[in-house]
């Protein structure tokens, strides 16, 4: 009898089907409709085939030591993610304290112990939150971060939320992933006509309205695919060509119309309060002159926003071809972008502004391209076939549902900021302790 976690690979939502697919439609779009390049097809070609081939290997070595282990339903350890997200909160909340009294190089290996211990002793204590007690926590850490610019500045608070706020911004993104995690925690325990309507709650009022009171879309997209995502992996699974395009076509037009109307919410509110010098706090507009922002750029109703909203998906092309005439064959910046992205550095999301002068979407191969070349894209990949492919094996499919959302924001802007990359580093953790534990069970041989 084949084992379930095996069936789940002719799933459209499994690690061998979702990225090859969603990534080869974003960049043949831009290839027919915008420019074709051979370098391009090339490094697109190169990245999809590194993904596969490590993710079919890590996926044969992990199904293959485990065969002797009665599971229908993955076999890999469960709560490593949650130890590593409780044990970076702590981190985090000390850091607020030293940021200004120690120098990042002291910081770095002090944070490293720290993380350790409290990994661990979690793991002793062996305590678990509920869904509701994340949801609360992550709640919090969004409020720190939103009302001070609300209370200071008014609706002008949104320009700073976009641009970092008044605290440091790794609480929005802390607080997001928690809050998520939060969410689908409580989702498992719900019936189905409630968990319908706990995601159009959120689809229709709490999404939008996120995105407007911090600036990003992502920010409201990420409340909801994960939902989406847990929905068809735990409960209908789509299993053949016919059930995968059903459920493709509702995850797509679910994604379109949360970028549309997240776009048209932040929009009113930059509408309300253009960023006038003569008007706006002088803070809130040398906030944005900094990152290069303005505010005709995010308002659909304006006509030329609403053009490039609508051809965002082809910019974002045209920026990844400009990459790539920048950064042939082997990087342009050599690690300087991705350690920008680090906690406790105080560049913040401004990932391609030393290269391309503006903080600028990359597309999914874009970052790692500029990086490290053709060496960069092929690391990327290897090391996203094989997380996914261990996510895909988990009991718990949360983290899996929260991978897969992350993975649709990066056709746009790329690995870009560091909190999407926790649960990708959750996988590294639960396999190395899984090995190290003997969890996974060498196969038992026959008689």
């Amino acid at each position: 009898m084949k084992r379930a976690h095996n069936t789940r690979r002719l799933n459209i939502f499994s690690p061998e089907i979702f990225l090859p697919v969603f990534v080869a439609a974003f960049y043949l779009a831009g290839l027919v409709l915008v420019q074709f390049s051979l370098r391009a097809l090339v490094v697109v070609t190169i990245g999809i085939a590194v993904y596969l081939a490590v993710t079919m290997l890590t996926g044969r070595f992990v199904d293959g030591r485990g065969s002797g282990m009665p599971s229908e339903q993955g076999f890999l350890p469960e709560g490593y993610f949650e130890r590593l997200l409780l044990a970076l909160l702590v981190v985090f909340l000390v850091d607020l304290a030293l940021k200004g009294a120690l120098p990042i190089t002291i910081r770095v290996p002090l944070y490293l112990v720290l993380i350790s211990g409290v990994f661990l002793l979690l793991g002793r204590v062996g305590s678990k939150l509920t869904g509701f007690h994340y949801l609360a926590l992550g709640l919090v850490m969004i409020l720190v971060y939103v009302v001070p610019a609300f209370a200071r500045y008014g609706l002008y608070g949104v320009y700073l939320n976009r641009t970092g706020g008044l605290m440091p911004a790794f609480l929005v993104g802390m607080g997001t992933i928690t809050t998520i995690y939060g969410l689908l925690k409580i989702a498992s325990g719900l019936t189905k006509n409630r968990l319908f309507a706990m995601i159009g709650f959120i689809t229709l009022i709490a999404g939008p309205l996120m995105a407007a009171i911090i600036g990003y879309r992502a920010y409201a997209i990420i409340y909801i695919m994960p939902l989406i995502f847990q929905y068809y992996l735990e409960r209908k699974p789509a299993y053949g060509i016919k059930a995968g395009g059903k459920a493709a076509a509702v995850i797509i037009a679910i994604f379109l119309y949360t970028y549309f109307a997240t776009s048209v919410a932040r929009g009113a509110i930059y509408a309300m309060v253009p960023l006038d010098p003569g008007k706006a706090p002088e803070r809130v507009v040398a906030s944005m002159n900094a990152g290069h922002y303005t505010d005709k750029d995010m308002v659909v109703t304006n006509k030329e926003a609403r053009q490039k909203f609508i051809t965002r998906p082809l910019f974002t092309y045209r920026v990844f071809l400009d990459v790539l005439d920048r950064s042939f064959p082997w990087g342009t910046s050599h690690g300087k972008l991705i350690l920008s992205l680090m906690p406790g550095i105080t560049k913040g999301r401004a990932t391609t502004i030393s290269i391309l002068k503006k903080p600028l979407s990359t597309s999914f191969f874009g970052l790692s391209f500029l990086e490290f070349g053709f060496a960069g894209v092929a690391f990327y990949a290897a090391l996203l076939g094989f997380c996914l492919a261990v996510l895909s094996r988990l009991k718990d499919l949360k983290v899996y549902a929260l991978v897969l959302t992350i993975i649709m924001l990066w056709l746009d802007t790329g690995p870009s900021v560091w909190w999407h990359w926790l649960p990708f580093v959750s996988a590294v953790v639960i396999f190395v302790a899984a090995l190290s534990v003997d969890l996974i069970k060498p196969k038992i041989a026959g008689p």
